[in-house]
């Protein structure tokens, strides 16, 4: 079913964007898939004559140019969304609050989370078509019931671990991991609050790991960011891994960063947007690439106007859904997250599906996930709407 939708789009993986041929070659240390290389190989039709390349007053394709890229006409159906009120789901938000999706044709709902592993259970459940979400999606990915069709949001730093100032750790610069505190004697034995499954999840694995510990040797408290926080502040846990807008709020406090993801990883790992395997049938072709034009093109509004419409898109939003970011907390938001666009897309260093492999592969090596579901997150990578789209909005201007 998943293969369906591949023969009917307008794919042309030997693009004139000749920089994204390399998302087919390689990801991590492996082949991403198979289904990659077919895809590329088929270089499908539909090319369109010029005239029908076209773009509404929002930036996004008309829908009739989607329809004439699908091969099918859009359903009308509601694409339900799952997602969080942070930098990740913004574009989501955008593209509802600024009328892309209702100038693409498109009905689409949005439900929030406090993190990424209930979005996992909601999608498990069929409560959603598509989740815009975190790192927890790598899980959700390793089941093969889903469909990976975006990039998402990335980060260049601001996932921290922070410690008491009192604590042994503090002081412990004996690692010789630039900017980390603490070591195999100082943390052994520590607990940790953060959500499981997500990326404060993945930090502190890291962190542990690059310590030379085993995950064993810790005790991890799954809670919500929220309660997470509480809980710290109120004498709870020896350490928090966290993110904005807690991470200003426990520096002012006085508590101590004892890492932050940078420090310990050297490549960026972008958010996930997947579907329904379901949602791959051939009649939901224009659906999916409507949806994903209109989060690209909010994606890119948002690069472009931060100061103003993702300065304020985010602090409206987050306070809606009960988090409350100072000014000093969006700014270092803004500086620290950047989105990808059918502009960072294509370029030579970009990977397609890139994140969500190295974090199945890392969750493999600690045995939270088996061998097959690396593989079917490798065989879950679908960048055919991406290529499709860029290509149609190349033609376009």
């Amino acid at each position: 079913m998943r293969r369906l939708i591949a023969s009917v789009l307008a794919i042309a993986f030997a693009l004139s964007i000749t920089a994204c041929s390399g998302q087919s070659e390689s990801v991590a240390s492996t082949p991403v898939s198979a289904s990659q290389s077919e895809v590329a190989s088929q270089s499908v039709a539909a090319s369109l004559p010029a005239d029908q390349y076209k773009l509404t007053e929002k930036g996004t394709l008309t829908p009739e140019t989607i329809e004439a890229l699908a091969g099918t006409k859009l359903t009308g159906k509601t694409i339900s969304v799952g997602t969080m009120a942070m930098p990740l789901g913004l574009p989501v938000y955008i593209a509802k609050e600024k009328g892309l999706f209702e100038k693409a044709g498109l009905d689409v709902s949005i439900d929030i989370f406090a993190s990424g592993t209930p979005i996992n259970e909601a999608m498990a459940a069929k409560q959603f078509d598509i989740a815009v979400s975190g790192w927890a999606s790598a899980f959700a990915l390793a089941t093969g019931e889903y469909t990976y069709i975006g990039d998402g949001c990335m980060s260049y730093y601001g996932q921290k671990i922070f410690g008491r100032p009192d604590a042994a750790y503090a002081s412990d610069t004996s690692s010789g991991i630039d900017g980390v505190l603490g070591s195999a004697e100082t943390i052994k034995n520590a607990v940790v609050l953060a959500p499981s499954n997500t990326s404060s999840h993945f930090l502190t694995l890291q962190y542990v790991k690059a310590l030379g510990l085993e995950t064993s040797d810790i005790e991890f408290t799954n809670m919500q960011y929220a309660d997470a926080y509480s809980a710290f502040i109120t004498g709870n846990g020896d350490l928090i891994a966290t993110t904005n807008p807690y991470n200003q709020q426990l520096t002012d406090a006085g508590y101590v960063e004892v890492c932050d993801l940078n420090n310990i990883l050297d490549c960026m790992i972008a958010d996930a947007v997947y579907c329904q395997n379901d949602m791959m049938d051939k009649s939901r072709a224009a659906d999916i690439l409507a949806f994903m034009d209109c989060y690209y093109v909010a994606a890119d509004m948002l690069v472009k106007d931060p100061d103003s419409l993702w300065y304020k898109a985010g602090m409206e939003w987050y306070a809606e859904n009960g988090y409350t970011y100072t000014d000093e907390d969006m700014l270092q938001e803004i500086d620290s997250r950047t989105f990808n666009t059918y502009d960072t897309l294509c370029t030579p260093e970009h990977q397609f599906g890139y994140g969500m492999v190295v974090l199945t592969e890392f969750y493999n090596s600690v045995d939270s996930i088996e061998d097959e579901g690396v593989e079917n997150t490798k065989n879950c990578i679908d960048p055919s709407f991406v290529i499709t789209l860029m290509d149609a909005h190349k033609q376009a201007t």
